[in-house]
Order: structure tokens, then sequence, then C-alpha cells
């Protein structure tokens, strides 16, 4: 594995560490939209994630975001956003561990 990739749970390929930053700073992006009630700026930046491919549960996750952001439920959005942030956090500690040698089972 690269340094700077994250192999996902299923192990399909790996992610760059920047898709993730990308995605951090997006969701970031989002959550501030939501507590403006901006839904263009926040469905544009989740039309631009979903052009990627992204692992399980983020997808899926960006999915639902939009959902909620079609139906004008800001605060769910938002709380999305913030799922995304956790897991991400996730997948950024199982990188460092693996780069690290002290990879997790």
């Amino acid at each position: 594995m690269k340094r700077d990739e994250i192999s996902g749970p299923d192990g399909n390929g790996g992610m760059m560490v920047k898709d993730y930053v990308c995605l951090l700073e997006k969701m970031l992006f989002i959550m501030e939209a939501c507590e403006i009630f901006d839904e263009i700026s926040a469905k544009a930046a989740i039309i631009g994630l979903r052009q990627k491919t992204w692992q399980y549960p983020i997808g899926e996750l960006l999915y639902t975001m939009d959902l909620y952001l079609r139906n004008g439920d800001f605060e769910k959005a938002s709380r999305v956003a913030e799922r995304i942030i956790e897991t991400t956090a996730d997948y950024a500690c199982r990188l460092n561990e693996m780069i690290m040698g002290n990879e997790v089972p």
C-alpha cells in the first residue's frame, strides 16, 4: 500500500489521502451552507463529491445528505456531514497506524 492511499474495509482499491482532505473541507463548507440555509451551495458541493466513487459508507451518506437537502432539512443534512467527518477521521487513524507499522487486524 502506498503511503498516500487508504484501503477501504472491502479491500477495493485505495483512496488518496488528498481525496479525504477534500472531503473534509467540503463537509465543513456544507455545514456552513446549512447554517445559513444555502441549499444551492450545499447541493453543488455534494454533486461535486458524488462524481467520485467513495468507500462505504461515505457514498451512501452523501446520497442521504442530498435527500435531506431536497426536503429542506438542513439540520439533518448537517448532522450527516458531521458523521462523514467522524468516519473520515476513522480512516485517517487507520492509515496512520498502517504507516507506523501498527496495523490493526
